[in-house]
């Protein structure tokens, strides 16, 4: 049986949540997603895995899991199919994500999330 991955939909509505969710995020969490280093660490690691023109996508889906408008549960699985990836490449991917960009900040983000 063949798996079948619907597209993830980053619809305007969740756009427009990522603004509301913004507002009401950590401070250190607000800082990291608009910051310039993480814009650069998400065009590195664009770069190495060959998706550069994939970047933008990247960056707003990152976006969204930092504010809490994608679940960081379903991160690999965002990246998947908001970007129209392998899930061997989503996952390397959402672990370097995870590592230098989560990381620092994995305090605050459990609290937006509501995890423990």
């Amino acid at each position: 049986m063949e798996k079948t991955i619907k597209k993830f939909e980053y619809s305007k509505e969740l756009r427009q949540l990522f603004w509301v969710r913004f507002a009401a995020v950590p401070e250190d969490v607000a800082k990291a997603t608009v910051s310039p280093e993480v814009g650069d660490i998400l065009f590195d690691i664009a770069q190495k895995y060959d998706i550069e023109k994939k970047c933008p996508d990247l960056s707003e889906i990152t976006g969204a899991v930092m504010v809490g408008s994608v679940p960081i549960q379903r991160f690999t699985y965002a990246l998947e199919g908001h970007l129209d990836i392998s899930q061997d490449l989503a996952r390397k991917i959402a672990t370097e994500i995870r590592d230098r960009i989560f990381a620092p900040v994995a305090e605050s983000l459990r609290k937006v999330h509501g995890l423990k």
